[in-house]
């Protein structure tokens, strides 16, 4: 399928769809860290603010990311799909605190 898009707009779009699939990826593995994440919004968002979500990126997560993108942008034909084993949370009986572990590991599917 052409594009009818002019040559600087199939540029803009691709670093749309790329900061997004990024973004998309930090979210959803933050979402499982079972840490509390307290941010400000903003009216007029800057550039490290995409899609208005504030939040600081994991650089492990966005390097794994864009190895497993390999330069290829998520679109029609080519989904990404982000699979992530967690290990629970071990519950001390003694404190009834909760220990809260990071992702054993995070793979990216394309």
């Amino acid at each position: 399928m052409e594009s009818d898009l002019k040559p600087q707009d199939q540029k803009d779009l691709d670093k749309f769809i790329k900061f997004f699939a990024l973004k998309t990826v930090q979210v959803i593995v933050q979402a499982r860290l079972g840490e509390k994440i307290c941010t400000r919004s903003s009216s007029s968002p800057t550039g490290s603010d995409w899609f208005n979500l504030a939040i600081k990126d994991i650089p492990e997560v966005t390097h794994e990311a864009k190895k497993a993108l390999a330069g290829q942008l998520p679109g029609i034909g080519r989904s990404m799909c982000v699979e992530i084993s967690l290990k629970t949370s071990e519950v001390k009986k003694q404190t009834n605190k909760q220990t809260n572990k990071k992702p054993a590991s995070c793979f990216l599917v394309l």
